[in-house]
């Protein structure tokens, strides 16, 4: 029968009380109980660059991780002058939402300038916050108007 030596006797050791310790952390994190309540609102996009007279649609997210239901309501809190805006659905203007526990909900920021509207920077305010005021939410999105047309598949990389 062959012995082990001490030092590759101490070196298994060693490696299983490792190998427990990181298996016991990993698990641990995993099991850590979700907050009764957490709720974020975040804009796709908070800075864009668009040129002269073009739209700016994007994602407006909310994110519950919490292990309670949420009711938010919406708000245009600020709306430069010689723009439209406003928070919608598919179909409708939003000025409230129902956040599920452990789910994310996406409406759509839509901004829309006048004709006049020229170059510059144009700074919108979504403020959110839930029926009882406990989380209040506020995202700014900057809209650099540009004086040509802005090439989206160059500026975004994307086509």
């Amino acid at each position: 029968m062959k012995r082990c030596k001490p030092a590759s006797t101490a070196l298994i050791i060693c490696l299983t009380i490792l190998m427990a310790a990181i298996m016991s952390d990993s698990a641990s994190a995993a099991d850590k109980p979700k907050p009764l309540r957490s709720i974020l609102m975040a804009v796709e996009f908070p800075g864009v660059a668009v040129g002269q007279g073009e739209n700016v649609s994007m994602d407006l997210i909310f994110h519950n991780k919490g292990r309670t239901d949420e009711n938010v309501s919406i708000t245009l809190a600020e709306v430069p002058a010689g723009w439209k805006a406003k928070v919608k659905t598919y179909r409708f203007k939003v000025t409230g939402m129902h956040v599920p526990a452990e789910k994310s909900k996406t409406l759509t920021f839509e901004a829309k300038p006048d004709e006049k509207t020229g170059p510059g920077e144009y700074q919108f305010r979504v403020n959110s916050q839930t029926a009882d005021g406990a989380f209040k939410m506020s995202q700014t999105i900057l809209v650099t108007v540009t004086s040509v047309q802005a090439d989206t598949a160059e500026s975004t990389g994307v086509s």
